[in-house]
């Protein structure tokens, strides 16, 4: 463990012979390392001292049941470890105890518990679990960061744990590919290096209109002209060739959404035609008929039509999962 050592200072005299504590021995704290604390968690046997110094004192099997890594730091070699004081000079006193909190409070109220933080804390928690391996915490936290995310901290997030946490970064991706058109509006796209702007032209279900595309790439090559870009102008000039409206992926996109309307009025009167309509290509296409009992009550015509035109998404709007 390169960022824990197991403090070798620890004076074992200072275990067995304690005057004023009433349960001497090593398998109990003495009253000086107790006093000596700056937060003790329930059922604390052990500390961990922060790069600052402090001292945090917390139940080394609570903790090990948590995490392999302090699993690893107590209990290595199977066999339980003489020494209870453990350095941690990457992490601080702040980032050990809100973690530590989150979990202590995720073991007692389970479901029910609420932190309300902003998604800056959120992250930085998350990183410190997610470095220690405390997997209950570091999964909690994902999904509080991304109920908390905003358009405009998609890409940066996603950088930030692209290759310490894949499942995270996963999510992460899923939901700038279906919410690409906030990115397109608040242009933070400019951000992306040309490899990460082409993986996202080249996914099906980018959420952006052929036109939004152009546009798109015409700014990033002026925002970057002193990089080469080789494949972005490639890609660019084969979709001039092209005569079709498809935009650089050159065939439909998946929408991510849709719009349904059916048991509209026709010429010819009440109709049980089915049409989507398709967020991304901004089409209204034909689909199968569905029979009127097996679905929900009808849409009208007026809703569609209104559902269908489209105004740029407000910052820090609800992202579409």
């Amino acid at each position: 463990m390169s960022s824990a050592a197991v403090d070798a200072k620890v004076p074992s005299e200072e275990w067995t012979n304690c005057s004023t504590c009433s349960l001497p021995g090593t398998a109990k704290w003495n009253h000086k390392w107790h006093s000596a604390l700056r937060w003790k968690f329930s059922g604390a046997d052990a500390m961990i001292i922060t790069n600052d110094g402090s001292k945090v004192g917390v139940n080394r099997r609570r903790l090990a049941a948590q995490s392999p890594f302090f699993n690893a730091v107590f209990f290595g070699g199977f066999s339980e470890s003489p020494k209870r004081a453990v350095r941690l000079p990457s992490i601080s006193y702040d980032r050990l105890y809100e973690a530590l909190y989150v979990m202590e409070k995720l073991d007692i109220l389970g479901s029910d518990f609420v932190f309300n933080i902003s998604l800056t804390k959120t992250l930085q928690i998350y990183e410190t679990a997610n470095f220690l391996a405390i997997d209950k915490v570091s999964e909690w936290l994902a999904d509080l960061a991304i109920k908390l995310m905003v358009p405009e901290e998609l890409i940066n997030t996603f950088r930030r744990v692209e290759y310490r946490c894949p499942p995270f970064a996963s999510r992460l991706h899923t939901l700038i590919v279906h919410n690409f058109d906030r990115i397109y509006y608040n242009q933070t796209f400019l951000m992306l290096k040309e490899a990460e702007l082409v993986g996202f032209l080249k996914n099906h279900r980018l959420n952006l209109t052929p036109k939004q595309e152009k546009t798109m790439v015409e700014e990033f090559l002026v925002y970057h002209p002193e990089e080469e870009n080789q494949v972005l102008q490639a890609m660019r000039q084969e979709t001039l060739k092209r005569t079709d409206e498809w935009g650089y992926l050159g065939r439909p996109r998946t929408p991510n959404k849709v719009l349904i309307t059916f048991g509209g009025w026709s010429t010819g009167g009440p109709s049980a035609a089915v049409e989507a309509f398709d967020i991304v290509a901004c089409l209204t296409r034909p689909a199968p008929t569905t029979p009127l009992s097996a679905s929900t009550a009808p849409s009208s015509p007026s809703a569609a039509s209104t559902a269908s035109t489209t105004s740029p998404p407000c910052a820090g709007s609800t992202l579409t999962r």
